[in-house]
């Protein structure tokens, strides 16, 4: 039967009966119709401005974490570059009699050591000269010549490339490098470190043992560290008060009987 047989409306005094209630409920303007509790919430201006100055604390919390992270991993490439450098040497060393890489090598363009390393030992690639954390461009690995590449590492220019800073060497073998035998502790002897041009503001394929050249010195990219290659093959990162003039640590060499506490010098004594 129908509702409404079973169920007919009242009727009250007067002949007024009781109006219908509809059975599903509110409708849907019914539903968001003020007052019913389902109204649609608005941010107000000053949420807004509480929650973006959160976000901005919490920015500020996390961008030094995020800055150092981006710098070791930077320092961990840095050293990388560094071994392979290292490694290619070994492999120049074993190569060529057992003498160190010269400053430059004496093939028919007088090239400098770099570009015989790039073009006979990392296969041609320019990445491996290139700290990621120079923020200075630095020339394309090439010239010819001791001092005409622009990199961001050098070689032991004065005890290891060549031997005129050191005693008992006639005067033409002034760019004859030293041989692996005359390294007396290659494990704590610079071969090759970060080096830049400060004159100039650009890259060095050298480096010097002594802070007043600055052409060709020795220069940290990095907080308080400057990251070496040893000539026994590995590499490390040095901790340095200052990583733009790391020679405090790293010993100042400025003639060739030099031979207090440095890391240069390959028969010198060591900290």
């Amino acid at each position: 039967m129908r509702y409404r047989e079973l169920h007919p409306p009242k009727v009250f005094l007067g002949g007024l009966s009781a109006p219908a209630l509809p059975i599903r409920g509110l409708s849907a303007g019914d539903r968001n119709a003020p007052g019913n509790g389902k109204e649609k919430r608005i941010f107000t201006l000053i949420e807004l401005l509480v929650v973006a100055a959160i976000i901005a604390i919490l920015a500020s919390m996390l961008l030094p974490a995020l800055n150092k992270a981006r710098e070791n991993a930077k320092n961990i490439q840095c050293v990388n570059n560094l071994k392979q450098l290292n490694l290619a040497g070994l492999c120049y060393i074993s190569d060529h009699g057992f003498y160190y890489p010269p400053a430059a090598i004496y093939t028919p363009d007088g090239s400098a050591w770099c570009v015989f390393f790039r073009n006979n030992y990392v296969n041609r690639s320019d990445a491996v000269f290139y700290c990621p954390s120079s923020i200075s461009k630095v020339a394309r690995v090439g010239g010819t010549g001791i001092g005409t590449t622009a990199i961001n590492y050098g070689i032991n220019y004065a005890h290891l490339a060549t031997s005129n800073m050191e005693p008992n060497r006639p005067a033409n073998w002034a760019d004859i490098p030293a041989k692996d035998t005359e390294v007396k502790q290659p494990g704590k002897t610079i071969f090759f470190v970060e080096a830049w041009n400060l004159n100039l503001n650009t890259g060095a394929c050298n480096v010097v043992s002594y802070r007043t050249n600055p052409s060709n010195a020795a220069y940290g990219k990095h907080n308080h560290i400057i990251n070496v290659g040893w000539a026994d093959g590995h590499a490390s990162s040095v901790k340095v008060a200052n990583p733009l003039d790391p020679y405090v640590e790293l010993g100042n060499i400025t003639a060739a009987n030099q031979t207090y506490k440095n890391y240069w010098n390959r028969a010198g004594v060591r900290p």
